[in-house]
């Protein structure tokens, strides 16, 4: 489920979508004003890509996209830009909201169909974010995808053994309840990752 469909499955009114063009007002104040506009409660955020030919948009945004391309943005720009890893997950505990920083966990894993994070100190937590979701949010030199179920970092490898069909069977630290299976399609990949 996107977590546009999640959204409106959860809150039916009041939804607070922006919208606002990259590289403006400055071509550096895209991820600060995403930050902010995250911090202020946006429910979804609208990053638009200025164009040098904006005839569809009104007057405004053709204002805003004219200075953000004379900035020096440009697809290959924003994209660099959106580079930046996820530092935080927000995720809810007993009846209270709590931070934890990305370095802190050890890996990602899918149950069912819910998703969670431990953290190196074992702590587990519901996660709002999908598999594939993590895929953008996280350091592809931190956290490597082992399988549909599991992102896990370098620090959480405790031990490796060979498995049946070519695939790899991974210890995790701290222990995880299920199997944390390296596909046969990640194999090579993932020596890789873990030589590094």
């Amino acid at each position: 489920m996107s977590r546009i469909k999640k959204l409106f499955d959860k809150k039916k009114q009041d939804i607070l979508s922006i919208y606002f063009t990259a590289g403006f007002p400055a071509l550096e104040d895209t991820i600060p004003v995403l930050h902010a506009l995250q911090e202020a409660g946006a429910d979804m955020i609208e990053l638009g890509v200025p164009y040098s030919d904006p005839l569809a948009d009104g007057p405004v945004i053709q204002r805003s996209g004219s200075r953000a391309l004379a900035n020096g943005m440009s697809i290959a720009t924003l994209f660099e830009q959106l580079k930046e890893f996820r530092k935080r997950f927000l995720v809810k505990h007993a009846q209270k909201l709590v931070s934890i920083d990305v370095e802190e966990i050890a890996y990602f894993f899918s149950d069912g169909r819910l998703n969670f994070f431990k953290t190196s100190d074992n702590r587990k937590f519901v996660l709002d974010y999908t598999m594939d979701d993590l895929e953008a949010m996280l350091d592809p030199e931190k956290y490597f995808r082992i399988s549909r179920s599991f992102y896990i970092s370098v620090e959480s490898v405790d031990q490796i053994h060979e498995y049946f069909g070519n695939r790899l069977l991974i210890h995790l630290k701290p222990a995880v309840d299920k199997e944390a299976i390296v596909s046969r399609e990640k194999v090579s990949d993932f020596k890789k990752w873990m030589g590094k």
